[in-house]
């Protein structure tokens, strides 16, 4: 998130839950003169220690990974030093918040149906020290997406428990990964139950079907 950096054998993290994903970018990359991917995540915690570990000069970063969400790193990471440029690549779902992602330091936002062509223009372009959101999601950028997605209405830590619980963790297993008490889980839960007009833990899991949580 500072930079510009020369274009001299520059160090990439790439960070996606879906190997399939990872596959395609890893090949992009290949491709790419003067680019090297030092190292991969499928979690958000593994991807904040990939990055302490290797201090690469990009991280490409999914916004929906398992144990923190791309948010939240983003967020970690913008109060480290020396923390990489991110480019979020990112799935085309409904409330796509580009302006919270980029407000948290981002300084690229793409989707994964992005071309190969456009992923380099991407990337090369933060690199050089600018900004680049892919066309399609520009109108994003200026909306922060909460009218269209209830799910944005939580708060970072609620979106958290929201989407592990989304993925059948009991208030224990929640605790025990975000680090905090099965009854501040509780509490949370509750709120967000509120928050979002739900009633049972099916209808939770439907709402992150919908909105692309899961």
């Amino acid at each position: 998130m500072s930079l510009p950096i020369e274009e001299k054998h520059v160090r990439v993290i790439l960070a996606d839950d879906q190997e399939l994903v990872r596959s395609g970018i890893r090949s992009m990359i290949k491709d790419l003169k003067d680019y090297e991917i030092v190292a991969e995540a499928a979690d958000g915690i593994s991807t904040l220690s990939a990055v302490s570990e290797y201090l690469p000069d990009v991280l490409l970063l999914d916004m929906q990974m398992p144990t923190l969400g791309g948010m939240e790193v983003l967020k970690r990471l913008s109060k480290e030093d020396n923390s990489p440029l991110v480019l979020v690549v990112s799935a085309s779902e409904p409330g796509l918040n580009v302006s919270e992602a980029l407000k948290s330091g981002a300084s690229g936002y793409i989707t994964k149906n992005a071309s190969k062509e456009e992923f380099e223009l991407a990337l090369k372009t933060i690199v050089s020290g600018k900004k680049y959101v892919s066309p399609s999601i520009a109108s994003h950028a200026n909306n922060t997406g909460s009218s269209e997605n209830p799910i944005l209405n939580l708060s970072e830590r609620e979106r958290e428990i929201f989407k592990l619980l989304a993925e059948g963790k009991k208030n224990k297993e929640v605790a025990k990964v975000l680090f905090i008490s099965p009854r501040t889980v509780d509490t949370h839960r509750l709120n967000i139950m509120k928050k979002l007009g739900l009633a049972t833990n099916g209808e939770l899991v439907q709402l992150a079907i919908r909105y692309s949580v899961l």
